[in-house]
């Protein structure tokens, strides 16, 4: 099995981005868990420990993002784009065009357009749909015909 491509890129297989994107979902489960200590939606915790929690929700986007960006990277320039009018594949990449977006319009927010800060907990929890669904159309799909198909 060919791991690298003649320029010298990593190239994953379908398992490997599989496992990467269940990371990816695992991250976003962790992400809102963090964020809802952060926030003090759930526990009592201490000033302390919610401005970890929020360096940690932090992190854990910075991560997600990388990973998001290298399997994108994977399956747009590697496999290439959808060639094909099944379903599944379309809603596949227009979800993962929606968690691109929706990844940027959060850090912008964040970073540069404080104003809107309210409307984060909602574009995350959009977020995560978007990346269960995305889980669901690609690492879901393959994982079930792997093991049932």
């Amino acid at each position: 099995m060919k791991m690298f491509n003649d320029s010298g890129m990593l190239e994953l297989t379908f398992f490997g981005k599989s496992v990467l994107a269940t990371v990816v979902l695992g991250l976003a489960v962790l992400q809102v868990i963090a964020i809802s200590i952060a926030r003090g939606w759930i526990g009592n915790y201490s000033a302390n420990t919610r401005v970890w929690a929020t360096k940690l929700h932090r992190f854990q986007g910075y991560t997600a993002l990388v990973i998001i960006l290298f399997v994108a990277y994977n399956c747009v320039f590697v496999l290439g784009l959808p060639r094909s009018a099944v379903a599944r594949v379309i809603v596949h990449a227009l979800l993962g065009v929606t968690v691109l977006l929706l990844l940027v319009k959060k850090i912008v927010i964040a970073r540069v357009f404080r104003r809107y800060y309210n409307w984060l907990p909602y574009l995350g929890m959009t977020l995560v749909a978007a990346l269960t669904s995305l889980w669901i159309t690609s690492a879901g799909w393959y994982f079930y015909n792997e093991w049932f198909g």
